[in-house]
């Protein structure tokens, strides 16, 4: 099942194309279009407490060809998937703890996730959505707004 170079290139290109993106999106999307302009309160919600691989090893085999590794790398706290440092959009933020594997995340504690505490954390921004929007109905009435 080995890949051709051409293939090998085309899977590589796409994934340079995608990580690009997702860095545009990081850098361009997830801020203020405007200096003055405020986004509404964002809670992000990352574990750190199971070690996490964020470096994959390639190596030549006896034959020459490539072999990839993706468990011995160098690891650092996350959630098994994703690393913490890593987690955080570029935009202020509260930061919410987790103590489930990225894969439990959605599950309830009892069964080892945290849905519980992801539940409550969206109910806390649903309200102050709702206070910033009370907010701004007000100040628009003074011809100023907030968001």
């Amino acid at each position: 099942d080995d890949l051709d170079d051409s293939l090998l290139e085309k899977y590589r290109n796409h994934m340079r194309k995608q990580f690009a993106s997702t860095l545009e999106f990081r850098r361009n999307v997830l801020v203020p279009l405007k200096d003055d302009e405020r986004l509404p309160p964002l809670t992000v919600l990352a574990t750190d407490t199971i070690p996490t691989v964020n470096q994959y090893l390639r190596r030549k085999n006896e034959e020459g060809k490539y072999e990839y590794d993706y468990c011995s790398g160098r690891r650092v706290p996350g959630d098994g998937r994703v690393f913490f440092s890593g987690a955080f959009p570029p935009v202020p933020h509260k930061c919410g703890s987790l103590a489930s594997a990225h894969a439990k995340q959605f599950t309830w504690e009892e069964n080892g996730g945290s849905l519980g505490t992801i539940l409550n954390e969206v109910q806390l921004q649903l309200a102050e959505y709702a206070k910033a929007e009370v907010s701004s109905t007000q100040a628009g009435k003074d011809g100023a707004s907030i968001l």
